[in-house]
Order: C-alpha cells, then structure tokens, then sequence
C-alpha cells in the first residue's frame, strides 16, 4: 500500500506560516548562528533533525531577526529561445523537470498551454517570446498557445526572485481596489476574466493505426482516407478538437474551433470523455483540466503548482538594538577581522528571557561580558576559544562571536561546558595571553531556548563586516 500527502494539503501547511507571518498573530524570526569552525576541515555537514541537534542550534545561536516578508516561489524557469517548454498537464505534480511555465526578460510570467510540435508529435523549440497582458490565450507563430498570469514587481523581485525561484503572487482583492498597485490590479483582472470548468487541453494516451488522412481533422486533409473527428462530452458546453495524423497514427490533439486555431476551452466541465472516430481503430486520449475550480489564471499558486514558500530576511549591518549595541554581529570597524556564521534557522514565537513574547525586530541572543582590554587588544577576533581564570566554580570557557568597542560577545556549548565566569578577572585567549575584565553581564534579548525550531540550515562559513548586509532567502518545500 502507498500513500501520499496532496498538493492541496502541503499548500495548506504553508498557507498557515503565510498568513500568520502576514498577519503578525504569531511571529517567526530568521536566526543566525554557529562561529567556531565545523570539523572535518570546516565542511558544512547535513543537518542534525533530532532534539540534539536543535538544542545544539540554539547553544550556538548568535541573533535573530523578524520575518516580514514571504511569497509564494516555483521553480524559476527563463524564457529563451530555443528552449521546448511543454502543456500544462494536470497528471503532473510540479513544474520543476518539464517547464509548463516561463519568466520573460519583461518579469512577466505565462502559462503554456500547448507546445509547439512538429508532424510526429515531438516538442519543438520555442522561439517567439510570449508577450502581452490580455486575459485571453493567445497563439505564437512557433505553434506554442501562451496565456499571461501576473508580473512579478521590482520589489517582489528584490526581496524574492533568485537564481532557483520566482515568486508568486494571489490577488484577492477587486481589481478596482484602490489600495493595489498598478501591477497586483493588473493580476485581479486575470483572476476575475477566469473562467471556471475549461478544458485546457487533449493529450493522446494511443495514437492508434489505420488512419489515412493527414492533417487535421477537416477542411483539406493532404491525404486520402477519413479524417477522424473528435468528440469532447462532459458536464460542461463549447469545448471541441482536431486531431492531427501522421503516418496513419494519431500524433496530437488540439483544442481549435478551425484552421485559424481559435481557442475552444468551454466551461463548466468537472470531467469529460474524449472520443476519436474514424477509419483507423484504437486511438485514445483524455481531457487536460486546470486544477482550480474557479479556472485559469484565478490563482497563481495552484496554476504553477506551488509547494513552497520563501522567507526574506535583509538584516542591516550591525542592525543595532535600542541599548546601541549591534544586535546581529559584525567584528567593530577597527578590527581587521570578521565576524561569521554557519548556520541559519527559523524560529516560532521566540520569548525574552522573562517568557514574554518578543516584539522587537531584532535582537541578540549571546550573553556578553565587558573587558578592561589593553592596547593589544586585536586578537580578540570571532571562533576564538577564551578561558577564564580566578571562576568561582572551576574553568570557564566560551567562543567568541562579536567585539564591540570593549565589549566581547560570547557563547558555550556542550563542547566549551557552560561553568560561569568569575565577576571579574581575566580571560586567556588562544595566544596564552592573559586579558583583564571589570564585570560580566549575563541579562540577554532572548531566551535562547524558547520558541518552535522549524528549520535548520547548514552552511559554510558566511563572514559579517561593517560594511555589507546579507540577503538572506529561506525556500521550504514540502
């Protein structure tokens, strides 16, 4: 026995992180961790998905920042001529192997509805750009059928289009809602132009034998026999088809209502049986649908068969926190060396050390203690292992995260242990040296161990300087 979970329940998932992140009920924060070096020669290992390995996470934690911002992506797919796209079919899952879909230079996006082909019902490569915003279908000299969905906007471009992924967008509201932009009125029109029940095309399951006459189904065949005719019946109206022989087989189907190829979708079909008669015997075929009830081009997501979702975090420099200290870590100008991180996770709901929820957009999440340094203060740099001397209950070390003016910002771990530092005192670097300090804070912004872990990523070492900040995109597919 197999099972599956559907697209519908997976897109159901997602649509809950969505709309919470969108309105803010709960809130979802983009962390940053792990300085020290990984083993191995410092290559990223997989991801440890046990309760060790989120706790690990969360020792090594260095920052967080809100999640804003999150769309919708699929696979990103570029116009470019020369290139066989390939029907939309609803017998597949995504578009991710044969591109049903593409991206123009123009950031605009189309659905194919029928690819180009030649006498044997091979694809052929396209190589008119689709263009146009029309809510109709529209043939292009190749022989592809194109039909225009939405526009992705420059700043939905900035926060989510990448080298894998294009965002997409569901418009709900009126097209004359004056709270939409030019583009999101545009893509209401093609939602609300939608027509319910159409058949979006024919595919041919056995091409048969015997059929005598080539080209399509009337008109001038080109060749001696019948013609055969094909017949769409259903629960729905206005949906009708060509067949199109070659050596005497059936090769493809094509929605036309005559030789100019007019589309002929019809509407208000839940299912349809597709009939071919003529003198060859045994050709078969079945009716493509769209897959969303209310029809083409009312939703984006279920047209492009989206099962993921990207977060968009853009965190600012030292993104410094209402005590003007930086809160995400960047090694102070005055160092030649940088600050780094390895790992990045997604947290739900994260808490102040009080158990109250955060409200804030950022935040960090490493204690800190300040150091009387001296003047050769420049050692101090990230992934460096510090200790202790004079601590009240034995040896106290730590990883440097971040240093900031005299401030050093440190974590523990299992492998560091986590005994306290002494009020005062000195620490001991790598270099032997020793360094005094005048005090310890231990008060934090968040409760490293509070909030739902739902994704870890491994990377390699990604360095922080006071000059850049990061773009940080998280795609969960499911």
């Amino acid at each position: 026995m197999t099972a599956k979970i559907t697209d519908q329940l997976k897109r159901k998932f997602l649509e809950d992180i969505y709309q919470e992140i969108s309105t803010t009920s709960d809130r979802y924060y983009v962390g940053i961790g792990r300085t020290e070096e990984w083993g191995n020669g410092d290559v990223d290992p997989d991801v440890d998905n046990s309760v060790r390995g989120e706790r690990l996470f969360r020792q090594s934690l260095q920052s967080i920042k809100s999640i804003a911002d999150v769309s919708y992506v699929v696979t990103r797919h570029n116009w470019t001529s020369g290139t066989r796209y390939y029907n939309y079919d609803d017998a597949t899952t995504r578009g991710d192997a044969n591109a049903f879909y593409v991206k123009t230079e123009d950031n605009q996006v189309y659905i194919c509805l029928q690819s180009g082909k030649n006498a044997q019902g091979q694809v052929e490569p396209s190589s008119v750009k689709p263009t146009g915003t029309s809510s109709n279908s529209f043939l292009t000299s190749d022989g592809y059928v194109w039909k225009y969905l939405y526009t992705i906007s420059a700043e939905q471009a900035r926060k989510f289009l990448s080298a894998n992924f294009m965002p997409v967008e569901y418009i709900s509201d009126s097209s004359n809602d004056p709270g939409l932009s030019a583009l999101q009125a545009q893509q209401a029109t093609i939602r609300e132009a939608a027509v319910a029940g159409e058949i979006l095309g024919v595919e041919v399951i056995n091409g048969g034998t015997g059929f005598g006459a080539v080209g399509f189904g009337s008109g001038t065949p080109g060749g001696s026999g019948t013609a055969p005719t094909v017949t769409i019946t259903g629960d729905g109206t206005g949906a009708t088809a060509r067949a199109f022989v070659s050596g005497n087989t059936i090769t493809r189907i094509e929605l036309d209502s005559d030789l100019t190829k007019a589309r002929t979708f019809g509407s208000g079909y839940s299912y349809a049986d597709v009939s071919i008669v003529g003198d060859g015997t045994n050709a078969t075929a079945r009716a493509v649908f769209v897959g969303d009830d209310s029809g083409l081009g009312a939703n984006p997501v279920k047209n492009l068969k989206a099962t993921s979702i990207m977060f968009n975090v853009v965190p600012d420099l030292g993104e410094e926190g209402a005590d003007g200290w930086n809160d995400w870590p960047i090694i102070s100008a005055d160092r030649t060396d940088n600050a780094e991180y390895r790992q990045i996770g997604v947290i739900k709901n994260p808490t102040d050390p009080a158990g109250v929820g955060l409200t804030a957009t950022a935040g960090r999440v490493s204690g800190y203690f300040e150091l009387s340094l001296t003047s050769d203060n420049q050692y101090f740099a990230s992934e460096t292992l510090i200790t202790g001397t004079g601590d009240p209950s034995g040896v106290a070390t730590a990883v440097v995260d971040d240093v900031d003016s005299n401030r050093i910002y440190f974590h523990q771990t299992e492998e560091t242990g986590f005994l306290p530092f002494a009020s005062t005192g000195s620490i001991i670097p790598d270099n032997g040296n020793s360094y005094s300090y005048g005090s310890v804070e231990t008060t934090v912004d968040v409760d490293r161990y509070s909030g739902e872990i739902f994704y870890i990523e491994n990377r390699a070492a990604v360095e922080r300087t006071d000059q850049q900040s990061e773009d940080i995109k998280i795609i969960v597919t499911l």
